[in-house]
């Protein structure tokens, strides 16, 4: 168990470096996903926040992912070896739930424009997407997934 808490807790500082360190690029990515999965032509303006050495709130929310893995492994009574299966379906959730949250503010953008012709061009400012906001919801929801993949599964093969 020792070694699982040292493992975990520099899995958790490695993520909150990668989180603080490349904040922007995540940034720049969410920006192009929602301006990729809009139907209509959607521009931000403004610069992205410079943050020296990023976002402290952020590196938090990233560093909380092997958290989340660790405590569903916990929670669904799995072993070591089922460690990987966890990471793997928590990746997995993590990934489908982020593009879908990207889909569904690109959406919302165009709600929002309540003057919108066809083929206008939609323009935004960039601080309308909380990036902080978005990665803890995807986080929240993948970590429930997960959880209730593995309770399912587990509940299957009780029976």
């Amino acid at each position: 168990m020792i070694k699982q808490i040292i493992k975990l807790a520099l899995a958790t500082l490695l993520f909150y470096a990668v989180g603080r360190l490349a904040y922007q690029q995540f940034y720049q990515f969410t920006i192009s996903a929602i301006e990729s999965f809009s139907a209509v032509p959607l521009k931000f303006f403004g610069k992205f926040p410079r943050l020296y050495f990023g976002d402290p709130v952020f590196g938090l929310i990233i560093a909380s992912i092997p958290v989340a893995v660790f405590l569903t492994n916990l929670i669904a009574k799995e072993r070591n070896k089922f460690l990987i299966k966890t990471s793997l379906i928590y990746a997995l959730s993590f990934t489908i739930t982020y593009f879908f949250i990207c889909w569904e503010k690109s959406q919302a953008f165009k709600a929002w424009s309540l003057t919108y012709k066809e083929g206008q061009e939609l323009s935004y400012n960039l601080q309308f997407v909380h990036l902080n906001q978005l990665f803890l919801l995807v986080a929240v929801i993948a970590t429930a997934l997960t959880v209730g993949v593995l309770l399912l599964r587990l509940k299957t093969e009780e029976s």
